[in-house]
């Protein structure tokens, strides 16, 4: 799914719009088509889920002929919109290198003994604990076999890394998804 994500945190404010695997009981799972959810966890309400249209053609639709008679009224009375400031505007937006979360590895590799171990080697240089692996499919007339790694949460800093890290080893052919994994609440 395409998540943007929001969260206060110690330090700043972590903001952020990404692809994500999620978990498939989750109910943001089951949002398809044409309609949009958002998830909100609050003190006093605890966690929700809010799913309506939010594209195709009646909702575009809807929401630019609002956007226009809220432009024409405000043409009419000379006047601008009221910008709500609900952010704290003293909290910084903290960088994407410092996201912590799980990550999907998928990739090629040569299918032959040694290659899982140069593998986490590079992963647990780089602070990465591997949660599970599988061996997916093998091709025996190319000798390489496809490899699933999931891992425990880590910093975006060192996933990044460890592409560059990886796709340099000679028994790594191709690295073909990293993909962030969301553990959500709701």
């Amino acid at each position: 799914k395409l998540l943007a994500i929001a969260k206060k945190q110690a330090g700043g404010i972590e903001a952020r719009v990404h692809p994500a695997l999620i978990p498939d009981d989750h109910m943001l799972s089951k949002v398809s088509g044409s309609f949009n959810a958002v998830a909100v966890e609050g003190d006093l309400a605890g966690n929700t889920v809010f799913i309506g249209q939010g594209a195709g053609q009646n909702p575009t639709t809807s929401a630019v002929m609002g956007d226009l008679v809220e432009l024409g009224r405000n043409l009419v009375n000379e006047s601008r919109p009221i910008g709500i400031n609900l952010i704290d505007s003293s909290l910084p937006v903290r960088s994407m290198t410092e996201l912590e979360t799980m990550y999907y590895y998928r990739l090629t590799a040569l299918d032959r003994p040694g290659v899982l171990s140069q593998i986490s080697q590079v992963l647990g240089d780089l602070n990465i604990s591997i949660a599970s692996v599988i061996q997916k499919d093998s091709d025996p007339k190319n000798k390489t076999a496809e490899l699933v790694i999931t891992t425990h949460p880590a910093k975006e800093q060192a996933a990044r890394e460890s592409v560059a890290c990886l796709t340099a080893l000679d028994v790594v052919v191709e690295i073909n998804n990293l993909i962030r994994m969301e553990d959500l609440l709701v």
